[in-house]
C-alpha cells in the first residue's frame, strides 16, 4: 500500500520541506509523526545498506479447519496492531532527519488458503516466496 505522506514529502519544493520538517520538530505528535529512538536508527540504516533484505518479513502459517477460524484470526490480529502504533508505523525520511509516522490505514498480507487445496509442498513453497519479499520500512 502507498503511503500518502511519503508521496506527498517527495512532491514538495525544498522551502515547503523545510517548513514541514520545521512543523513536525516542532508538534510532530500532533500529527503522529516522531523522531526515531536510537534503536530505530539502527535499524534504519541497516534497512538502507540492503533494501531488497527481507529479514524484516515474518512468515508463518497455521492449520486451520474452518474459515470462520481464519476471520477470527485476522480480527485479533488488526486488534493487536491497532493498539500498537509502531506496528503500523513507517519511517520517514525528511531531508536526512528520520522520523517514524503512524499510519492510519494500514493492511495485513494474510490469507486463507483452504485445506482441500493445500498440499504440505504447495505450502512450503508459498511461504518461500512469501520469505523472499523484501519488507520496506518506509511503506508498510
Amino acid at each position: 500500500m502507498k503511503n500518502n505522506i511519503a508521496e506527498k514529502i517527495k512532491n514538495m519544493s525544498q522551502n515547503e520541506r523545510q517548513m514541514f520538517l520545521k512543523k513536525i520538530k516542532e508538534s510532530g505528535e500532533k500529527y503522529q509523526i516522531y523522531p526515531l529512538s536510537s534503536e530505530q536508527k539502527r535499524m534504519w540504516f541497516t534497512y538502507k545498506i540492503d533494501v531488497c533484505n527481507p529479514y524484516y518479513n515474518v512468515v508463518f502459517a497455521l492449520r486451520l479447519t474452518q474459515e470462520k477460524e481464519y476471520k477470527e484470526i485476522e480480527k485479533v490480529l488488526y486488534n493487536i496492531i491497532s493498539h500498537n502504533a509502531i506496528l503500523h508505523s513507517i519511517i520517514l525520511d525528511v531531508d536526512g532527519f528520520l522520523f517514524q509516522a503512524v499510519q492510519k490505514d494500514y493492511k495485513l498480507n494474510i490469507m486463507y488458503i483452504p485445506e482441500s487445496s493445500c498440499t504440505d509442498i504447495f505450502l512450503q513453497e508459498k511461504m518461500m516466496d512469501m520469505k523472499k519479499i523484501p519488507f520496506d520500512l518506509e511503506e508498510e
